[in-house]
Formats: structure tokens, sequence, C-alpha cells
């Protein structure tokens, strides 16, 4: 899927991805895959992170953004609902881009130190926060992994807690020994069927269909680590 970057406005970046405006609706953000880390990825997993995140949207709705699309082509791509982003997160997106943007030497060491002051202030306030203790909670018992860096965290207009990160990659490839125990999925799907069970009858229909469309996946992704270890 082509994107015309240079013409659409950067919000945001981490290690893994950058981050702008959809240049054909505003109420969405296009995160891009950085060289190193598309490579990662495949049509199989990039399915697998459409239909988990639209699964936890469902389930955690209030701190989990909605997923419109993800690709992989010429750029590796997840689109999904955009989220104001508070002014402490602002700031911290300013700082991360004026250190990447290569400004001199001195004014890098004050940067990385107001960035590291910022990142410790943040982390030692989310962890007494109890919307972020009860995101943990939700998270662990559904056996889905999560970034806990503190900027992936912003405060909505509404008082919740939202995690904008979108890492949420479906299965982890450890390798293929004892059996393939190495293939693992990032969620536990006991946990998550029998949550859809707390859902409306209309979004337990959806729920469930995008958790059986994410296991046939998995098999097909073991099936293609299997094929790829034996060539």
């Amino acid at each position: 899927m082509a994107m015309n970057w240079e013409k659409m406005e950067k919000i945001g970046e981490g290690n893994q991805k950058e981050v702008y405006i959809d240049a054909s609706d505003p109420e969405k953000v296009v995160s891009r895959f950085r060289e190193g880390y598309s490579e990662r990825e495949s049509e199989l997993t990039m399915k697998g992170r459409y239909y988990l995140s639209k699964i936890l949207h469902l389930l955690i709705p209030n701190s989990i953004p909605d997923t419109n699309l993800t690709a992989k082509g010429e750029d590796t791509i997840i689109v999904s609902e955009r989220k104001k982003l508070d002014s402490e997160h602002l700031e911290h997106n300013r700082i991360m881009t004026a250190l990447r943007e290569g400004m001199s030497m001195k004014k890098n060491d004050n940067l990385l130190e107001r960035e590291r002051e910022m990142r410790e202030d943040r982390i030692e306030r989310l962890v007494k926060d109890e919307r972020f203790i009860a995101f943990e909670n939700n998270m662990k018992a559904l056996g889905v992994r999560f970034d806990e860096y503190p900027t992936n965290f912003t405060d909505d207009k509404n008082n919740n807690l939202v995690y904008i990160d979108n890492s949420f990659k479906p299965w982890n490839n450890l390798g293929l020994s004892h059996g393939g125990a190495g293939l693992r999925r990032n969620y536990y799907a006991p946990a998550i069927r029998a949550a859809i069970k707390n859902l409306d009858i209309s979004e337990q229909s959806h729920a469930l269909n995008y958790l059986q469309r994410l296991e046939e996946l998995y098999l097909l992704w073991k099936k293609e680590c299997y094929e790829k270890n034996s060539k």
C-alpha cells in the first residue's frame, strides 16, 4: 500500500515505528514500521496483528484504540483510530524528533537528560496509577504482552488511560526445538473466549469471528515456520 509520506504530517516516532496523520482521514493515524523492523513482519503476522487488535479493542475499548487496517507491501503499516495526545506526550515526541534529527552534542546531552527525567517521572506515576494497574492486570489475564514504556500511554479527554503503541504481535518464533514449543501465541485463547462472553451479544459475534480467524492464521503461520525450517 503506497503512501506519500512527504505530504503527511508526522506526529510521533519510536524505535520500531513512525506515526503520521492519515491524509485521507485526520481522525486516523498511520504507523509505518522502520527499516529493520518491517522485514520481521509477514503478511500473516500483519493479519494476525489486525485480528488481535480488533479483539482487544472490543474487550478494552477505553484503553485500546480501534484498528482499521494492517498491510504488508512496499511499506508495512497499521492504520488506527487517532487519539489526542496529552501535553506531556507531545513534549516527549518533540524531544525524540529533535534527537533523531541530529542536533549538536551539547544540545543532545540536554535533551537526553530531559527525556530521562520525563520518562522516570512518568514511570513513577504510572506504577501507582489505578488505571494502569487495571490495564496491566487485564492484559496479563488475557496472556497479551504490551510495551510498558511510559510514553506509550496518554490521557484522553474522559480521563481514560489509553495505550497508543499497538505493539500486539500475535505470535513469536523462538525456535522449532522440542516439538515446536518455541512457536508461541502471544495471547491466551481460552481467557479471551471467556472474556468475550461478557460483551454485548452483537459484539460477541464479531469478537468470536476475529478469534477464530486469528487461530486459523496461527496454524498457517506455524506451518509456514516448519516449511521454512525444512529448506
